[in-house]
């Protein structure tokens, strides 16, 4: 799945080096391929990485608020943290 202007450049590469007479069109071809599959899975594995992050900083958010309520009602934070380790752990949201 090569993006538009992926595939435009190695289209481009491939006429230009076909031009000039290059005795080994096909696997300067597939290499370029080659590349372009790797480009796309670390993209669609950052994508992934931007995912985790963003679910942490919301755990790191629930956290803290957890953390703010605590200190105004005076339970403490040992067990607003006790607590939210519980449910990070469990794989629930701390603060829902």
């Amino acid at each position: 799945m090569a993006s538009d202007g992926a595939a435009a450049m190695v289209t481009v590469l491939i006429g230009d080096s076909s031009e000039r007479g290059s005795r080994h069109p096909a696997p300067a071809s597939a290499l370029l391929s080659s590349r372009i599959a790797e480009l796309e899975e670390l993209q669609h594995k950052l994508h992934g990485m931007e995912k985790h992050l963003v679910a942490l900083v919301e755990i790191h958010q629930d956290i803290a608020a957890r953390h703010a309520r605590s200190s105004e009602n005076g339970n403490g934070w040992e067990r607003a943290s006790g607590d939210c380790k519980r449910l990070v752990f469990s794989g629930t949201k701390c603060c829902a």
